[in-house]
């Protein structure tokens, strides 16, 4: 092969190299900004950092709600992988199978127990944020709680009661 021929063989080649490494190096810039590989965002990444300085938190308390998401993190994530095996097992069940409700039950009740676990774990994190906050903040906090939520239920088309029964 002459050396023009090569060049043309390699060139679509390492284009197609080119994109994979600028396509990776994109995703590991926004996991640097706080993305998780689902694209969402991470502790006080992106809404934590606008809250953070829409509440004017000192960088000590800033640090504190790092530290406790931090901490928070591996129990979270425990709970987040046994929904998703409880997801999987329900979807796996034979609907045919002389034990189907048996078995769906057993998940169910399961599922609920991790639900309830994962609630607390919530829980926790919000109340030792709150610890952090000076009463100003608090207030603040919830004001701005109730606006995001005000937007949320605007946006969807719904109201404050949504979902329930008029």
């Amino acid at each position: 092969m002459n050396k023009n021929k090569k060049i043309i063989y390699w060139l679509p080649a390492l284009a197609v190299m080119a994109l994979g490494f600028s396509g990776a190096s994109y995703a590991n810039d926004q996991g640097r900004q706080g993305y998780n590989q689902m694209g969402k965002s991470t502790e006080m990444s992106r809404h934590g950092g606008r809250f953070a300085d829409k509440l004017d938190l000192s960088k000590e308390q800033r640090q504190q709600l790092k530290q406790i998401h931090r901490d928070a993190r591996p129990a979270m994530l425990k709970l987040k992988d046994a929904m998703q095996d409880n997801r999987e097992a329900m979807r796996e069940l034979d609907p045919g199978d002389s034990a189907f409700l048996k078995k769906t039950a057993k998940l169910a009740d399961e599922k609920g127990r991790l639900i309830t676990q994962m609630i607390n774990e919530h829980a926790k994190v919000r109340a030792k944020v709150y610890n952090v906050l000076t009463p100003e903040q608090r207030a603040k906090a919830k004001q701005l709680r109730s606006e995001r939520r005000g937007k949320g239920m605007h946006r969807r088309g719904g109201d404050e009661r949504q979902g329930s029964w008029k």
